[in-house]
C-alpha cells in the first residue's frame, strides 16, 4: 500500500448557469478557465508549479477536442506539463480528481489541477449515418453534373431529423431508456413515493436559497458585459402543492417530473491538488485531505443506486464509520435515487446535502461531482463524503478529512 497523503489546497467553481433553450455564452474551456484561474489564486501555487491537469467533460466541442490540453495552454500552465480528459458520465469530476490523486501517489507530480466541466446547452447535433453517408459520395463527385445528380439523392427526411446528441447521452447504452426511467425503477424498489420526492425537491430549493456559496463560486462576465454571480437554476417560493401538477417525465403513471430531476447546467468546478510534500516545504493550509476513492458497478437499470455500494466500500476499506461522517454529498441526479440511497445507507437528513443539491443548482454532467467535493470540503468536520451515480450501472465516492 502506498504511504503517502494527497490534499486539495483550495478550488473554485463557477455559477451553474440553467439552460434556457438556447447556446451558453461559454464554451466547456471557457468556464473551467475561469474556475481554474479563481482556484490557483486561491491556492497561491504558481502556475509555473502546475505538472499536470486533468479535466472531466462529456460532450466535447469539435474546436475544443481533448479539453484539458486546451485549458492548460490558454490558462498558460508550463507548455511541459502533460494534460489529459477523462470520461464517466455523471461522476467524471471525481473520475479527474481520482486520476489526479493517482499521479501524485505515484510519484509522477507534486502539483495538478484537476476538475470537471459541461456546457450542456452546447451539446451537439448530429448527422443520421445516412445523411453523413450522402456528405461523403458527395466528396467524391468530381463532375458538376455527377454532383446536381447526387443534390437530387438527398435524404431529406434523414437531413431534418438530427440525432440530438445530449437526449441519446441521457439514455441508458443497454436497454435505451432515459436515465429517468431508472430512477422509476429505484424508487418503485425501494418504495419512494411522489410526495417523498416532491418534498425532498422543495428542500433542496430552500437549501440551497439559505446557503452561503460565495466561498466557492466566482461571478463570470461574458463578452456583452453581462455578469453572472449565482447559480440560476435555484429558485424561491417552491411547494409541493405546485410541483404536484407537474406530470411524470418519463413514464405514464410514474413519479419522476422535471420539478424532482437535476437541471440541464452549465458550469465547470476546479480544484488544485497536491502531495504532501510540497504542502509541508511551502507552509500550506489545505482545506481537505483526499483519503481514499472507491467506485463500484450496479445493474444498469437500477444505476440510481451505485452510491450505496461505492460509499459501503470506502468507509469499509478505511475502517471509517458512518457515525465518523458529518457531511455527506450524494448528487442529486434525480430525488427518488437519492432517497433510495439513503434508505440503504441511513445517513441524518440534516448532513445529507444540506446546503441543496442539483435539483436546485442543476448537474453539468461533468462539473458535479467536482463541485460535491470542493463544497464537502470547506464545510468538512471531521470526515465528509461525497458521492454519485453514473449512468450504464456505476457508482463513486471520496472520502476526505479535516485538516487539523
Amino acid at each position: 500500500m502506498i504511504n503517502k497523503r494527497v490534499y486539495i489546497i483550495d478550488g473554485a467553481r463557477t455559477p451553474f448557469l440553467k439552460n434556457e433553450g438556447v447556446r451558453g455564452p461559454f464554451s466547456g474551456v471557457d468556464l473551467a478557465l475561469h474556475a481554474s484561474r479563481i482556484a490557483l489564486r486561491k491556492s497561491t501555487v504558481p502556475l509555473e508549479d502546475v505538472e499536470g491537469v486533468v479535466l472531466g467533460t462529456v460532450m466535447i466541442e469539435p474546436e475544443e477536442v481533448n479539453p484539458a490540453r486546451v485549458l492548460g495552454v490558454r490558462l498558460g500552465v508550463p507548455i511541459s506539463s502533460p494534460a489529459y480528459t477523462v470520461q464517466r458520465n455523471c461522476t467524471s469530476g471525481l473520475d479527474a480528481i481520482d486520476a489526479a490523486r493517482k499521479d501524485i501517489l505515484l510519484g509522477k507530480h507534486e502539483v495538478v489541477l484537476c476538475g470537471g466541466t459541461e456546457a450542456m446547452s452546447r451539446a451537439a447535433l448530429q448527422y443520421r449515418p445516412k445523411l453523413s453517408d450522402w456528405f461523403t459520395s458527395m466528396a467524391k463527385k468530381k463532375t458538376v453534373g455527377s454532383k446536381i445528380k447526387h443534390v437530387f439523392k438527398l435524404p431529406l427526411l434523414t437531413a431534418f431529423n438530427p440525432i440530438i446528441a445530449l437526449l441519446e447521452g441521457l439514455k441508458d447504452p443497454f436497454h435505451k431508456v432515459l436515465m429517468g426511467v431508472t430512477a422509476e425503477n429505484v424508487s418503485n424498489k425501494n418504495q419512494i413515493d411522489r410526495e417523498d420526492m416532491d418534498y425532498y425537491s422543495v428542500r433542496s430549493h430552500e437549501r440551497a436559497l439559505s446557503a452561503d456559496f460565495s466561498e466557492e463560486i466566482s461571478p463570470m462576465y461574458d463578452r456583452w458585459g453581462k455578469i453572472y454571480e449565482s447559480d440560476s437554476g435555484v429558485r424561491s417560493g417552491l411547494t409541493t402543492k405546485k410541483i404536484a401538477k407537474m406530470r411524470a417525465a418519463f413514464t405514464r403513471d410514474g413519479n419522476v417530473t422535471a420539478a424532482n430531476s437535476s437541471q440541464i447546467t452549465d458550469g465547470s468546478c476546479m480544484m488544485v491538488l497536491a502531495s504532501e510534500d510540497y504542502v509541508l516545504r511551502n507552509r500550506i493550509v489545505p482545506i481537505a485531505e483526499i483519503i481514499d476513492i472507491e467506485w463500484s458497478g450496479v445493474d444498469p437499470m437500477e444505476m440510481g443506486i451505485g452510491p450505496v455500494s461505492a460509499i459501503e466500500s470506502l468507509l469499509l476499506l478505511n475502517d471509517v464509520r458512518k457515525e465518523d461522517i458529518s457531511h455527506v454529498e450524494i448528487n442529486e441526479a434525480f430525488a427518488g435515487q437519492v432517497l433510495s440511497c439513503n434508505e440503504k445507507l441511513k445517513f441524518s437528513e440534516d448532513i445529507l446535502n444540506p446546503h441543496g443539491g442539483a435539483i436546485a443548482m442543476g448537474h453539468p454532467i461533468g462539473a458535479s461531482l467536482a463541485r460535491l467535493t470542493l463544497h464537502a470540503s470547506l464545510n468538512i468536520k471531521g470526515y465528509a463524503v461525497a458521492a454519485g451515480c453514473v449512468g450504464g450501472g456505476q457508482g463513486g465516492a471520496i472520502l476526505l478529512k479535516e485538516i487539523e
